[in-house]
């Protein structure tokens, strides 16, 4: 759906056996930075932004944040955001969400939900992730 990369901060190797799977092989051909803590992202942003701009030949804005979490009491919903933005979109795990270091890290993110019309729990991380990359993949490459 037209991901740049994936960064895992402190999380399970995304090339175990499970994940290579669950990823239909997608690991294979997506560049996956995985850094131990908030403290190597900034560096990683930076080299991130440096290979897009000299890539596309182009300036760009700096990332917008976006934390998927259910857990905040104001959001702006996904389908209104403008995703034609550079874009980090934080997805936290089901059992415990986006962690307070990354919340504190990203203090001046956007917080989005994917709106929960039964009274269920929670998505799948991967479910959730898919539904919102897809609408911002609608918005960068839908033919107008």
């Amino acid at each position: 759906l037209g991901a740049q990369c994936v960064i895992c901060v402190n999380t399970c190797d995304a090339f175990a056996p499970k994940c290579v799977r669950a990823s239909m092989s997608a690991c294979m051909t997506l560049p996956i930075y995985s850094i131990r803590n908030y403290s190597e992202l900034d560096g990683l942003l930076d080299e991130i932004m440096t290979e897009y701009v000299t890539m596309y030949s182009q300036p760009t804005k700096p990332f917008q944040v976006l934390l998927a979490d259910t857990s905040s009491p104001t959001y702006t919903p996904y389908a209104s955001i403008d995703y034609t933005l550079p874009t980090v979109l934080v997805i936290g795990n089901e059992a415990n969400g986006i962690s307070l270091e990354c919340k504190q890290r990203f203090k001046h993110g956007v917080y989005t939900r994917i709106p929960m019309y039964r009274p269920w729990e929670s998505f799948y991380a991967a479910i959730a992730t898919s539904i919102i990359v897809a609408v911002a993949a609608d918005q960068r490459y839908a033919i107008k």
